[in-house]
């Protein structure tokens, strides 16, 4: 082991855009990555009470369908964790929980990623057509799924239409055509 792996909760669909982005299961950070700089306010020292409470009465959910590991490198540093609000010395041997504020701050990063990439591809795909309509909206969506392999509903295929319709009409919302004489 290189350093700390950590368990993230993303989501089925976000999962499998990070693993076929990446082609790996794990997600391996570097000091100078900006994944580590998301988390390190966010790690907290993992108590001997933690675990005892995760074998006995807590039900422990084995889902792990959408849940990426993130492997860390062990690092010496100060930062300011919000758990306590101040300024703490981190070591990447002792602190080795993620908070669930920060599991969310990462899931919306990674969120973010997936929905640029899905805009510049959509922007790419329907640059060509004067009118779109749902059906060529809905298949240039199947066809960024089937890009990068990812398994998906009707349901995540209008929540993708929504926001692809939502980002265009904004996109184009200021835009003032020219009038030529």
């Amino acid at each position: 082991m290189k350093g700390l792996n950590l368990e993230v909760e993303v989501g089925p669909i976000l999962k499998q855009y990070i693993e076929n982005c990446l082609q790996m299961d794990v997600v391996v950070s570097s000091k100078r990555w900006v994944i580590l700089d998301i988390i390190k306010p966010y790690l907290q020292v993992r108590s001997k009470q933690l675990d005892m409470f995760d074998n006995g009465d807590k039900k422990i959910n084995n889902d792990k369908s959408g849940t990426i590991k993130i492997e860390v490198p062990l690092f010496h540093c100060r930062a300011f964790n919000r758990t306590y609000g101040k300024v703490i010395y981190l070591d990447g041997i002792y602190h080795t929980v993620i908070t669930d504020e920060g599991q969310a701050v990462l899931r919306r990063h990674f969120k973010q990623i997936m929905r640029q990439s899905f805009r510049v591809y959509m922007d790419g795909y329907t640059a060509a057509w004067e009118e779109l309509d749902k059906n060529k909206i809905k298949s240039g969506i199947v066809s960024y799924f089937s890009e990068y392999e990812i398994n998906f509903t009707e349901k995540d295929v209008s929540a993708f239409a929504r926001d692809w319709l939502r980002y265009r009409n904004k996109k184009y919302e200021g835009r003032i055509s020219p009038i030529l004489f």
